[in-house]
């Protein structure tokens, strides 16, 4: 869901065949969920409005405030 609460993308795992693979979020996305959260002051909340993992949604807060963009770019989360 984007901020105006509609679906940005399907977010689920897919499964090919025998292999799973897992979403891959761009960073501005990253970026747009935790301010959203921060401004809301749940983190939590903006994670079930976009059918994330709220763990997700903190370590991705957690990496910003970091500053470990390499991390959030898209291949390790």
């Amino acid at each position: 869901m984007n901020l105006d609460n509609t679906p940005l993308f399907d977010n689920k795992t897919k499964t090919e065949g025998n292999v799973t693979t897992r979403k891959q979020y761009d960073l501005n996305f990253k970026k747009r969920v935790v301010a959203k959260g921060k401004e809301m002051g749940s983190m939590t909340a903006v994670a079930r409005q976009h059918e994330l993992v709220p763990n997700m949604v903190f370590r991705w807060a957690r990496e910003l405030k970091r500053a470990d963009l390499d991390q959030l770019r898209g291949n390790t989360l």
